[in-house]
């Protein structure tokens, strides 16, 4: 949802961390983590921006695990996402990820 919101307001790609194990052609089986790579490769999700792709890891258990799956359709994500949890719940949680975006700017620009 943030990354979604991220997207939308900054214009940055959205990638996701996925499980190695799983299909990569199946992105919800294995989702860990959806976020945004900002140009000169700065990773952005909720908790701000930063370039080092290790501290960005740092609350993900086993990162070598993950694959990097990038530039997805932010369209079919906004899709799913809707499918699976309802326009309504969508919204709410989309406005509140642009109020905070908004809000502290500055921590989500590269």
């Amino acid at each position: 949802m943030f990354a979604l919101a991220l997207h939308d307001r900054l214009g940055y790609p959205i990638s996701a961390l996925h499980w190695r194990n799983e299909d990569p052609g199946d992105l919800w089986a294995g989702l860990e983590h959806l976020f945004c790579v900002a140009p000169g490769r700065g990773y952005v999700d909720v908790r701000g921006a930063t370039g080092d792709f290790q501290v960005f890891c740092m609350d993900f258990s086993s990162p070598k695990d993950f694959r990097i799956l990038e530039d997805l359709d932010a369209a079919q994500l906004r899709t799913d996402l809707v499918h699976e949890m309802g326009q309504d719940n969508l919204d709410t949680l989309y406005n509140e990820a642009i109020d905070e975006i908004e809000a502290h700017l500055e921590n989500y620009k590269v």
